[in-house]
């Protein structure tokens, strides 16, 4: 359980989720400044001073940390808060994670974990497998890659995969993942993000970031892969 008063815990999810850097006066919910002051010491948020129509203003601002907890602490407190900040910052994550489903076109029986049964089951996959067109039907007893189980990727898959980061020259040059996802039209972004991760954890390659944030065109950024609450732009194969 998180040692963070409950208000701060709906104050961090809010930030995170809406992107919003308030002043110390706009901070909901109502936060004292020996509290505000205790977020700053853990790391969790800064206090930075801007000017804005020749008024110094500070605000705060999230750090790498606060999505760090995010990741790995459970929003308990929204559950049993009665703020009507706790009930925004709900609506807000699960806005957040509907439009997500809906963008990557991955079922949301999915994201919490869940295993359609029955109709539903056939219902789903029929939904998001794509369009195969003039390809080759697939030999009984096999699958496509995108009809596995939930959790696992195709041996088949993950290897080719690899070996066309290979082909790409992953072993001497930098292969953007926008250029990768260009070899697999047919494939839903999620698997191939799965595909992606699994080869990562494997040490096969290893996912990084751009460090020039002028170098990342909307393209480039519409292809990245969120690992960790950090954007990996490119990857590289380990030799």
């Amino acid at each position: 359980m998180s040692d963070l008063l409950p208000k701060s815990e709906i104050l961090l999810w809010k930030l995170l989720l809406t992107g919003e850097e308030p002043t110390k006066s706009q901070v909901k919910p109502k936060h004292r400044a020996k509290e505000l002051k205790l977020l700053e010491e853990k790391g969790l948020i800064e206090c930075k001073t801007v000017v804005e129509k020749g008024r110094r203003i500070t605000r705060l601002v999230l750090t790498d940390k606060a999505w760090d907890w995010a990741s790995t602490t459970p929003p308990t407190a929204i559950a049993r808060s009665k703020s009507p900040e706790a009930a925004a910052v709900l609506q807000k994550a699960l806005a957040t994670l509907v439009d997500y489903a809906q963008r990557e076109n991955v079922p949301l029986a999915r994201i919490l974990g869940l295993r359609p049964s029955g109709a539903f089951a056939i219902a789903a996959r029929s939904a998001n497998r794509p369009s195969l067109g003039g390809a080759a039907p697939v030999p009984t007893g096999q699958t496509q890659p995108w009809e596995v189980s939930e959790g696992e990727v195709d041996p088949n898959f993950l290897e080719k995969v690899f070996r066309t980061c290979e082909e790409m020259g992953g072993r001497y040059y930098l292969v953007y993942l926008s250029d990768l996802r260009k070899r697999f039209p047919d494939v839903p972004s999620w698997l191939l993000d799965q595909a992606l991760l699994t080869l990562n954890r494997q040490a096969k390659i290893v996912l990084m970031n751009l460090d020039d944030p002028l170098s990342i065109t909307p393209e480039i950024e519409a292809a990245a892969i969120d690992l960790y609450g950090y954007k990996k732009h490119v990857l590289r194969v380990r030799n």
